[in-house]
C-alpha cells in the first residue's frame, strides 16, 4: 500500500492520504474515481484510494495496488493513514463544506429563521456546522469524510447529518439508523445529469441539489400485496429542511412504519396509522339470523311435542302397568323337560301345516314316538 498518489499521468500533483483536501480529490463522494498513479513520476502504477471504518471509531485511508498488478514497491508504507472518526476532520476546511455551509445557512435565512448561525459552539462543547434556532433538528452537520456519527450526536442529539458520501462503508452503516440523508449535487448535461460541484466548477451551471435516499414518501402501490407503505421520494434540500426545521417531516426509526429508518411527513405518517386501525382480525364464525330463527324452531316443536305427550301419558285414566315378567314353565317331553314357550311355539307351527289324515304333524309324531300308529 501507498498513503500518497500522483493525480494522473506525468508530472501531475501529488496527493496525501492524511489531507482532507487531497482525499476529497482521491476518494470524491459522487462520479468516477480519478486516475490515480504511482507517486513516482517514472512509474505508471495505477492505484486506487480507500477507506475503511473501524468499530473503535478510527478510520484508515490508503492507496492500493489495482487487482492483479504487480507491486512497483516505490514509496511504500506498512501502515495507512489513520483519521480519528470523532473529529470528523484532520487538516483545513475544503471548498465542499465550506460552500455547503454557506447554502444552508443562506436557506434558514430564507425559510425566516433570522438567528441562524455558522460554526456555532453549543451545550456540550459541540460546534454545530450550522445552528438554526427555534428550529426542529437546529443542529445541522455536514459530512463528507468518515466519523463516528453515533458517538458525535450524543452530547446534542436534536440533529440533523448531511452526507456527501453516504454510500460509502464508512458512512453506510449509519445512514438508515441515525436522522441522516444523503445530499446529491447534480448538473444536467445534454446527456443528462452528472455530479456537480458548484464550489470548484468554472462554469455556471443550473444545479440541483437534492436530497435522498432516507426521504420517505407514499407507495402508489402500497395497496398491493408484498408491497411496503413508504418508498424513498428525493426532493430538494431546500424544501426537505423547510418541512424537517418546521416540525412537519420528522425522523423514524427503524420500524412498522418501514424496514429502515426515514424522514416522513407528519400526514403520511397519520395515513400509515389510520390504516393499521382500518385492518381488524375477522370476526368469529356465526351461524346466520335465519338459521337461529329455523333451529329455534325446530327445537321449541320438539320440545312442545315432548311435554305434549309426556302431558298425554301423565293424564291417561287407565295407565298400562308395568310388564313383569313370568316365572319360566317347562312341560315334561320325551327328551326332558322343555320350557312351556317352545311347546306351544312348536305346536303352534305345526298347527299352521295342512292335516294328512285328518291328524296334525305334531299328533303324528307323538303316535310315532310313543309307538302308536
Amino acid at each position: 500500500m501507498k498513503i500518497t498518489a500522483r493525480f494522473g499521468e506525468g508530472s501531475g500533483r501529488v496527493l496525501r492520504a492524511d489531507d482532507d483536501h487531497d482525499w476529497c480529490i482521491s476518494h470524491p463522494a459522487e462520479g468516477p474515481r480519478p486516475r490515480l498513479f504511482c507517486p513516482d513520476i517514472e512509474c505508471g502504477q495505477r492505484l486506487i484510494a480507500v477507506e475503511r471504518a473501524r468499530d473503535d471509531g478510527v478510520v484508515t485511508r490508503f492507496f492500493r495496488y489495482a487487482r492483479k498488478a504487480i507491486p512497483c514497491g516505490h514509496l511504500d508504507s506498512d501502515t495507512p493513514v489513520e483519521v480519528s472518526a470523532h473529529s470528523g476532520t484532520t487538516g483545513p476546511e475544503t471548498d465542499e463544506h465550506a460552500w455547503l455551509k454557506k447554502i444552508v445557512h443562506t436557506w434558514a435565512i430564507e425559510a425566516g429563521y433570522a438567528c441562524a448561525e455558522v460554526e456555532t459552539v453549543l451545550s456540550g462543547g459541540i460546534k454545530a456546522d450550522v445552528f438554526v434556532p427555534g428550529a426542529c433538528r437546529g443542529r445541522v452537520e455536514i459530512q463528507r469524510v468518515a466519523t463516528d456519527i453515533e458517538a458525535r450526536s450524543a452530547p446534542y442529539d436534536d440533529v440533523l447529518w448531511l452526507l456527501r458520501q453516504a454510500d460509502s462503508d464508512a458512512n453506510a452503516r449509519y445512514m438508515f439508523d441515525m436522522p441522516c440523508v444523503q445530499v446529491r449535487i447534480l448538473v444536467q448535461t445534454p446527456r443528462g445529469f452528472r455530479p456537480g460541484a458548484p464550489w470548484s466548477d468554472s462554469e455556471e451551471h443550473q444545479y440541483k441539489i437534492m436530497a435522498s435516499s432516507t426521504v420517505l414518501g407514499l407507495n402508489p402501490r402500497r395497496d398491493e400485496p408484498g408491497e411496503s407503505f413508504f418508498e424513498s421520494r428525493p426532493m430538494p434540500l431546500p424544501l426537505f429542511l423547510r418541512q424537517v426545521w418546521g416540525g412537519v417531516r420528522r425522523w423514524h426509526p427503524r420500524s412498522e412504519p418501514h424496514y429502515y429508518g426515514g424522514w416522513i411527513l407528519d400526514e403520511d405518517y397519520r395515513a400509515w396509522q389510520r390504516s393499521r386501525s382500518s385492518v381488524t382480525p375477522a370476526p368469529p364464525r356465526v351461524t346466520s339470523p335465519r338459521a337461529q330463527t329455523q333451529c329455534t324452531s325446530t327445537e321449541a316443536e320438539g320440545s312442545t311435542k315432548d311435554e305434549r305427550t309426556s302431558s298425554e301419558k301423565s293424564e291417561d285414566p287407565h295407565p298400562t302397568p308395568p310388564q313383569v315378567p313370568a316365572a319360566p314353565c317347562v312341560v315334561d317331553s320325551p327328551g326332558g323337560q322343555v320350557p312351556a314357550s317352545e311347546v306351544v311355539g312348536q305346536k303352534d307351527r305345526g298347527a299352521q301345516k295342512s292335516e294328512r289324515g285328518g291328524r296334525t304333524i305334531w299328533e303324528r309324531f307323538i303316535g310315532w314316538f310313543t309307538g302308536g300308529v
